[in-house]
């Protein structure tokens, strides 16, 4: 059973986020890589259940974070050489249901840490990153990209298979949306990150 997403369009094509297990979420900064994570952060921590997200790069910024309740999102920024530790022990905790890490560096030889962490905590782990971390095993593949007549949108694949996959343009994944993603024009050119 998957953790809802909070998406509707992005529930029906993935059957929520893998709990446990890993998905990743690729795109450079400004394409609206984090649009099908910050639903069900926003939706964990209103339900009073605590999140965290480990911040890599250390760019975010939680009050920015519309909606998500911040007594109940715990913020670690471990610097880059630290963020696969940080998020594997988060994972291996149980403590949260949803572990969201952000601009890691290449985490190739952290892969089967990564992955025992979550199925000990039974975690759902979000790597959002600029790179599309190939080597990662992962359950969900999500890459921010234009589809078919150059929308921009998410690319769905499952697992670690390469091409192919469901595309879900950004106009659908907003428009079920409404009220739970608290920017306009996502996947213009500096939405959202």
């Amino acid at each position: 059973m998957g953790l809802p997403t909070g998406l509707p369009a992005l529930e029906s094509a993935t059957g929520g986020w893998p709990q446990p297990g890993v998905s990743v979420l690729h795109g450079c900064p400004g394409s609206g890589r984090l649009v099908a994570a910050l639903p069900a952060l926003r939706r964990l921590s209103l339900r009073g259940r605590r999140v965290a997200v480990v911040d890599a790069s250390g760019w975010l910024h939680p009050p920015g974070l519309d909606g998500v309740l911040l007594d109940n999102l715990l913020l670690v920024r471990p610097g880059g050489d630290q963020a696969a530790w940080a998020a594997e022990q988060l994972c291996r905790s149980g403590a949260f249901p949803l572990v969201l890490l952000l601009d890691p560096p290449d985490l190739g030889r952290a892969g089967a840490r990564l992955q025992a962490a979550v199925e000990a905590g039974q975690t759902a782990l979000l790597v959002a990153s600029e790179l599309a971390q190939p080597r990662l095993p992962c359950r969900l593949r999500l890459e921010v990209g234009p589809g078919p007549g150059g929308a921009p949108g998410l690319w769905v694949r499952r697992g670690d298979r390469g091409g192919g996959g469901r595309f879900l343009p950004f106009e659908a994944l907003t428009a079920a949306a409404r009220g739970v993603l608290p920017f306009p024009g996502v996947g213009a050119p500096g939405a959202a990150r």
